[in-house]
Protein backbone atom coordinates (compact mmCIF):
# COMPACT_ATOMS: atom_id res chain seq x y z
CA UNK A 1 0.00 0.00 0.00
CA UNK A 2 1.23 3.47 -1.00
CA UNK A 3 0.57 6.51 0.76
CA UNK A 4 0.32 10.15 -0.84
CA UNK A 5 0.11 13.53 1.16
CA UNK A 6 0.38 16.67 -0.02
CA UNK A 7 2.08 19.95 1.66
CA UNK A 8 -0.66 21.36 3.43
CA UNK A 9 -1.94 25.12 2.68
CA UNK A 10 -3.17 24.80 -0.60
CA UNK A 11 -5.78 22.64 -3.17
CA UNK A 12 -4.42 19.69 -4.70
CA UNK A 13 -5.42 17.69 -7.91
CA UNK A 14 -4.34 14.19 -7.26
CA UNK A 15 -5.18 11.63 -9.97
CA UNK A 16 -3.95 8.40 -9.76
CA UNK A 17 -4.42 5.42 -12.32
CA UNK A 18 -5.30 8.01 -15.50
CA UNK A 19 -9.08 8.80 -14.94
CA UNK A 20 -8.85 12.50 -15.77
CA UNK A 21 -11.77 13.93 -13.28
CA UNK A 22 -14.21 16.09 -15.02
CA UNK A 23 -14.94 19.79 -13.86
CA UNK A 24 -18.21 19.77 -11.16
CA UNK A 25 -19.18 22.23 -9.02
CA UNK A 26 -17.87 21.14 -5.45
CA UNK A 27 -20.83 20.73 -2.13
CA UNK A 28 -18.96 21.00 0.68
CA UNK A 29 -19.10 19.19 4.24
CA UNK A 30 -16.63 17.60 6.74
CA UNK A 31 -16.13 14.28 8.33
CA UNK A 32 -15.21 13.23 11.83
CA UNK A 33 -13.05 10.10 10.78
CA UNK A 34 -14.27 6.74 12.12
CA UNK A 35 -11.86 4.51 14.56
CA UNK A 36 -11.56 1.73 11.69
CA UNK A 37 -8.69 4.16 10.17
CA UNK A 38 -8.22 6.57 13.47
CA UNK A 39 -3.94 7.30 14.26
CA UNK A 40 -3.13 5.92 10.60
CA UNK A 41 0.54 5.24 10.10
CA UNK A 42 1.78 7.38 6.88
CA UNK A 43 4.72 5.50 4.85
CA UNK A 44 4.64 6.71 1.51
CA UNK A 45 5.35 9.43 -0.24
CA UNK A 46 5.55 13.37 0.49
CA UNK A 47 4.35 15.88 -2.65
CA UNK A 48 4.84 19.05 -1.47
CA UNK A 49 2.58 20.21 -5.39
CA UNK A 50 -0.37 20.97 -6.41
CA UNK A 51 -0.72 17.91 -9.07
CA UNK A 52 0.24 13.74 -8.81
CA UNK A 53 -0.28 11.83 -11.29
CA UNK A 54 0.68 7.83 -11.64
CA UNK A 55 -0.46 4.83 -12.58
CA UNK A 56 -0.36 2.68 -9.59
CA UNK A 57 -2.21 -1.14 -8.77
CA UNK A 58 -1.54 -1.33 -5.45
CA UNK A 59 -3.94 0.19 -2.58
CA UNK A 60 -3.43 3.64 -1.94
CA UNK A 61 -4.19 6.31 0.95
CA UNK A 62 -5.01 9.50 -0.54
CA UNK A 63 -4.77 12.42 1.89
CA UNK A 64 -5.94 15.78 0.78
CA UNK A 65 -4.85 19.30 2.28
CA UNK A 66 -6.76 22.52 4.19
CA UNK A 67 -7.69 23.70 0.53
CA UNK A 68 -10.49 22.66 -1.74
CA UNK A 69 -9.17 19.23 -3.15
CA UNK A 70 -9.79 16.47 -6.13
CA UNK A 71 -8.57 12.74 -5.14
CA UNK A 72 -9.48 10.17 -7.44
CA UNK A 73 -8.58 6.26 -6.32
CA UNK A 74 -7.42 3.33 -8.89
CA UNK A 75 -9.53 -0.15 -9.56
CA UNK A 76 -8.09 -1.54 -6.14
CA UNK A 77 -9.51 -0.59 -2.54
CA UNK A 78 -8.43 2.84 -2.12
CA UNK A 79 -8.57 5.11 1.24
CA UNK A 80 -9.24 9.02 0.63
CA UNK A 81 -9.34 11.42 3.22
CA UNK A 82 -10.25 15.09 1.86
CA UNK A 83 -9.50 16.57 5.53
CA UNK A 84 -9.90 20.44 5.40
CA UNK A 85 -11.48 22.12 2.34
CA UNK A 86 -14.58 21.21 -0.26
CA UNK A 87 -13.31 18.45 -1.62
CA UNK A 88 -14.24 15.60 -4.37
CA UNK A 89 -13.02 12.33 -3.56
CA UNK A 90 -13.66 9.87 -6.20
CA UNK A 91 -13.34 6.02 -5.05
CA UNK A 92 -13.24 4.07 -8.52
CA UNK A 93 -13.39 0.84 -8.67
CA UNK A 94 -12.97 -1.46 -5.88
CA UNK A 95 -14.15 -1.15 -2.38
CA UNK A 96 -12.97 1.69 -0.83
CA UNK A 97 -13.58 3.89 2.25
CA UNK A 98 -14.27 7.86 1.67
CA UNK A 99 -13.71 10.47 4.19
CA UNK A 100 -14.58 13.62 3.76
CA UNK A 101 -13.28 15.74 6.74
CA UNK A 102 -14.21 19.33 7.19
CA UNK A 103 -15.58 21.28 4.79
CA UNK A 104 -18.92 20.55 2.23
CA UNK A 105 -17.74 17.92 0.38
CA UNK A 106 -18.65 15.51 -2.72
CA UNK A 107 -17.99 11.72 -2.43
CA UNK A 108 -18.85 9.50 -4.95
CA UNK A 109 -17.59 5.91 -4.72
CA UNK A 110 -17.87 4.49 -8.26
CA UNK A 111 -17.95 0.60 -8.44
CA UNK A 112 -17.79 -1.61 -5.58
CA UNK A 113 -18.40 -1.89 -1.55
CA UNK A 114 -17.58 1.35 -0.71
CA UNK A 115 -17.94 2.95 2.94
CA UNK A 116 -18.41 7.31 2.18
CA UNK A 117 -18.77 9.20 4.91
CA UNK A 118 -18.94 13.38 5.05
CA UNK A 119 -18.23 13.70 8.50
CA UNK A 120 -18.49 18.11 9.32
CA UNK A 121 -20.14 20.47 6.38
CA UNK A 122 -23.21 19.17 4.20
CA UNK A 123 -21.90 16.35 2.30
CA UNK A 124 -23.19 15.11 -0.51
CA UNK A 125 -22.66 11.07 -0.68
CA UNK A 126 -22.94 9.07 -3.65
CA UNK A 127 -22.20 5.23 -3.88
CA UNK A 128 -22.89 3.66 -7.76
CA UNK A 129 -22.86 0.43 -7.64
CA UNK A 130 -22.42 -2.32 -5.10
CA UNK A 131 -23.39 -2.45 -1.29
CA UNK A 132 -22.09 0.72 0.02
CA UNK A 133 -22.75 1.81 3.92
CA UNK A 134 -23.26 5.45 4.33
CA UNK A 135 -21.97 6.59 7.43
CA UNK A 136 -24.13 9.57 9.07
CA UNK A 137 -21.80 10.73 12.07
CA UNK A 138 -24.06 11.60 15.08
CA UNK A 139 -21.42 13.62 16.81
CA UNK A 140 -22.00 16.45 13.82
CA UNK A 141 -25.35 16.57 14.02
CA UNK A 142 -27.11 19.83 13.00
CA UNK A 143 -30.01 22.03 13.98
CA UNK A 144 -30.87 22.92 10.68
CA UNK A 145 -32.28 20.40 8.33
CA UNK A 146 -30.76 22.09 5.10
CA UNK A 147 -27.28 21.56 6.20
CA UNK A 148 -27.08 17.60 6.79
CA UNK A 149 -25.27 15.37 4.37
CA UNK A 150 -27.45 14.23 1.69
CA UNK A 151 -27.34 10.73 0.64
CA UNK A 152 -28.23 10.39 -3.00
CA UNK A 153 -28.76 7.05 -4.80
CA UNK A 154 -29.34 4.49 -1.34
CA UNK A 155 -30.37 1.45 -3.09
CA UNK A 156 -33.13 -0.32 -0.42
CA UNK A 157 -31.83 -4.28 0.07
CA UNK A 158 -27.91 -3.30 -1.05
CA UNK A 159 -26.78 -0.14 0.65
CA UNK A 160 -26.52 0.57 4.68
CA UNK A 161 -26.43 3.62 7.07
CA UNK A 162 -24.24 3.59 9.42
CA UNK A 163 -25.15 5.15 12.92
CA UNK A 164 -22.76 6.28 15.46
CA UNK A 165 -22.70 7.33 19.24
CA UNK A 166 -24.16 3.87 19.60
CA UNK A 167 -27.64 4.83 18.18
CA UNK A 168 -29.72 2.60 15.85
CA UNK A 169 -33.58 1.95 14.19
CA UNK A 170 -35.37 2.49 17.58
CA UNK A 171 -33.28 6.02 18.49
CA UNK A 172 -34.17 7.70 15.41
CA UNK A 173 -37.10 9.24 13.84
CA UNK A 174 -37.83 9.48 9.51
CA UNK A 175 -40.01 11.81 8.62
CA UNK A 176 -41.03 12.47 4.93
CA UNK A 177 -39.54 16.15 3.66
CA UNK A 178 -38.27 18.17 0.64
CA UNK A 179 -34.41 19.24 0.92
CA UNK A 180 -32.57 20.78 -2.21
CA UNK A 181 -35.73 20.42 -4.42
CA UNK A 182 -35.44 16.35 -3.89
CA UNK A 183 -38.46 14.57 -1.65
CA UNK A 184 -36.67 11.84 0.40
CA UNK A 185 -36.52 11.21 4.48
CA UNK A 186 -35.03 13.41 6.78
CA UNK A 187 -33.37 11.48 9.55
CA UNK A 188 -32.77 12.67 13.33
CA UNK A 189 -32.21 12.04 16.98
CA UNK A 190 -35.54 11.15 19.09
CA UNK A 191 -36.46 13.75 20.98
CA UNK A 192 -34.16 16.06 20.18
CA UNK A 193 -33.30 19.16 17.66
CA UNK A 194 -30.82 17.19 15.93
CA UNK A 195 -30.95 16.05 12.03
CA UNK A 196 -27.77 13.28 11.03
CA UNK A 197 -28.77 13.15 7.43
CA UNK A 198 -31.29 12.85 4.52
CA UNK A 199 -31.82 10.09 2.18
CA UNK A 200 -33.10 11.18 -1.19
CA UNK A 201 -36.15 9.48 -3.44
CA UNK A 202 -36.66 7.03 -0.88
CA UNK A 203 -39.27 6.95 1.75
CA UNK A 204 -39.33 6.62 5.82
CA UNK A 205 -40.89 3.01 5.44
CA UNK A 206 -38.02 2.08 2.64
CA UNK A 207 -35.56 2.85 5.68
CA UNK A 208 -36.86 0.29 7.80
CA UNK A 209 -34.61 -2.15 9.24
CA UNK A 210 -31.90 -0.44 6.63
CA UNK A 211 -29.96 0.95 9.43
CA UNK A 212 -26.23 -0.53 11.15
CA UNK A 213 -24.56 0.59 13.96
CA UNK A 214 -20.85 1.99 13.71
CA UNK A 215 -18.29 1.24 16.91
Amino acid sequence: MSTFFVNDGGSAVINIGGFNPPSQELVTQGIVVPPIISNPVFGGAYFDSTKLSNSLSVPQVLLGTSGNDILTGIEGNDTLQGLKGNDLLQGQGGDDILFGGQGNDTLFAGEGNDLLSGDQGQDLLTGNYGNDIFVLPVSVAVDNMNTVDIITDFIVGEDKIGLTEGLNQNNILLTSTVISGSPGTLISVINSNQFVGFVANVSPGGLINQFITIN
